[in-house]
């Protein structure tokens, strides 16, 4: 080792009273203000799922086997506690993602300082609640975005210095075990977990004084794997554990031994060059700069102590994009488990150009080419100021959206102009407003469709643990299923039926028929409605039928 990498490894950290927290608070006031206006965004289907699956764990109901979907339990648990703290609103799942994302930002500033320096890191947080919020009301708060707190508690946990190696090992394995179940892929970022000591005492030299010393030896992570391993097994094995105890194994068994498996090889089946569609989904996705940017990062860091700074946060960015490819799907929510560390990738690389910038203007200086100097400074100007302008009308536009939310949170909601194709917002609000005023608190409503929010809005509930039509259309469900729909209809007749138009989602169904077209395929659901019910309202994009009296 050089004199130079011998200084660079030999920095004293700080300690722990007296390190500077400036970039750090900084950071989080950047994150919060910014990410304050999203109080006022809607919900989602799979919002609405959460929170009725969540209302129904409340109300003693057992996962998959009274209330059903595809997502592993973790966020369905997490929505209950949502539904308890908050009730029927709507802002109460805002208030818990950004306050989970400001956990988030704390880890992921934590995370990226101690390699990168505090100015990359800082950065790197506030690029992330841009870049988050850009997702889209749609694709925010979901299990993608939960899991990463876990996982980045899992990371810090074992990069420690304090606390026993074997226990922090096993806390970093419990907290494997949570991403786990909001999200089985996220089990990809255990191997990362495991060697990251190794890496970090690879990654001696610091861009900024002040970061820790390299920890970890070689083989360490051989030593403390049982310790690890043990955490992980204890947290994976609780939820099946808990279903069996309870009864509700063979509903659990079923949703992800044999349905999930054929969703997720359906995906394969119905794909023409499946590889190739699956690299242009990725290509889409990232966008042509974050491709030129990880490409320019390998470039950067290419050279000695570059490379092994840049190394840990490369590699959970690459981990994050593969747990998205071996979903075989590429939904846009998907890529939150690597958003955190491109978005660290992109301070890195923008920290480094204006480096090089203030290279060019001091060596300008020194040669008296005052001109030259200005000029540097003038294409910087010109490169930092166009995104600035744009991001500038976003922020303004996201508050005085959040001022009319304010003033109206349901006008607001109504009137929301991103709504997805499939959305109705404005008529399901409408649609909640008639089934409260032609039913009873304890009547029950089914909702055959995919907007659950009407059953959790309403405060009414479901006759049937299938509160979407999903599981009696995807040809990857068994058609079991439609009998035992039929006869929970038939055992407990609801008062109102809302059958959902212009709400096909091909990617996911296999059908280009909505739910009122897919009756047709139903003839059981069409008879049970034709016997039992007549038309009780007709909007545009739901039609309601009232039981017969």
């Amino acid at each position: 080792m050089n004199q130079h990498s011998k200084q660079i490894a030999e920095v004293p950290t700080f300690p722990s009273g007296s390190r500077p927290h400036g970039w750090l608070i900084g950071s989080l006031v950047v994150v919060f203000v910014h990410a304050l206006p999203s109080l006022r965004l809607p919900l989602d289907r799979d919002h609405g799922v959460f929170l009725t699956i969540g209302r129904c764990i409340l109300e003693g109901g057992i996962p998959y086997q009274d209330c059903w979907d595809t997502k592993p339990p973790g966020v369905f648990y997490l929505f209950a506690l949502i539904v308890r703290l908050f009730g029927a609103s709507i802002w109460g799942v805002r208030v818990v993602d950004l306050f989970w994302l400001m956990a988030l930002s704390y880890l992921l500033f934590r995370f990226a300082e101690r390699t990168l320096g505090r100015r990359v890191a800082a950065l790197g947080v506030a690029l992330h609640s841009v870049a988050y919020f850009q997702l889209g009301y749609r694709n925010t708060a979901n299990p993608e975005s939960f899991l990463m707190l876990p996982v980045l508690g899992s990371f810090l946990v074992i990069l420690s210095r304090k606390g026993n190696p074997a226990l922090k090992h096993s806390v970093a394995g419990v907290l494997m075990g949570v991403a786990f179940w909001f999200k089985f892929n996220a089990i990809i970022f255990a191997p990362l977990v495991l060697f990251l000591p190794f890496l970090e005492r690879n990654s001696a030299g610091q861009i900024e004084s002040g970061a820790p010393k390299p920890i970890g030896k070689r083989g360490e992570w051989i030593r403390n794997l049982p310790a690890f391993a043990g955490g992980l097994i204890l947290v994976g094995a609780a939820p099946p554990l808990y279903f069996w105890l309870t009864g509700a194994w063979q509903a659990f068994y079923e949703t992800f031994f044999k349905v999930v498996p054929l969703y997720t090889q359906m995906a394969i089946d119905w794909t023409p060059s499946f590889l190739w569609w699956s690299l242009g989904q990725v290509q889409t996705r990232l966008g042509l700069g974050t491709e030129l940017m990880l490409a320019a990062v390998l470039a950067l860091a290419w050279k000695g102590e570059e490379r092994r700074k840049v190394a840990p946060v490369l590699l959970a960015a690459f981990l994050g994009l593969a747990s998205v490819a071996v979903q075989f799907r590429f939904w846009i929510y998907s890529f939150a488990t690597s958003l955190p560390f491109l978005s660290v990738l992109w301070a890195y690389l923008f920290v480094r150009i204006l480096g090089q910038f203030q290279s060019w203007s001091a060596d300008f200086g020194r040669r008296g080419w005052q001109v030259a100097r200005v000029f540097v400074w003038v294409v910087l100007g010109s490169l930092i100021l166009t995104p600035l302008a744009s991001f500038s009308a976003d922020f303004l536009d996201r508050y005085r959206s959040a001022a009319i939310w304010a003033r109206g949170p349901e006008a607001a909601h109504r009137d929301y102009s991103w709504n997805a194709l499939y959305a109705h917002w404005g008529e399901m609000m409408e649609v909640i407003d008639f089934v409260k005023g032609n039913s009873d608190a304890g009547d029950a409503i089914y909702v055959w469709g995919f907007e659950p929010l009407i059953y959790y809005k309403s405060g009414r509930r479901c006759p049937t643990r299938f509160v979407t039509n999903m599981p009696q259309i995807a040809p990857w469900c068994p058609p079991a299923w439609r009998e035992e729909l039929i006869r929970d209809l038939r055992a407990d007749p609801p008062t109102l039926v809302v059958v959902n138009r212009d709400d096909a989602v091909f990617p996911i169904l296999y059908t280009r028929n909505d739910s009122e077209q897919s009756l047709a395929d139903f003839p059981e659901l069409t008879r049970f409605l034709t016997e039992r019910y007549i038309s009780a309202r007709d909007f545009h994009a739901f039609h309601v039928f009232r039981l017969r009296r």
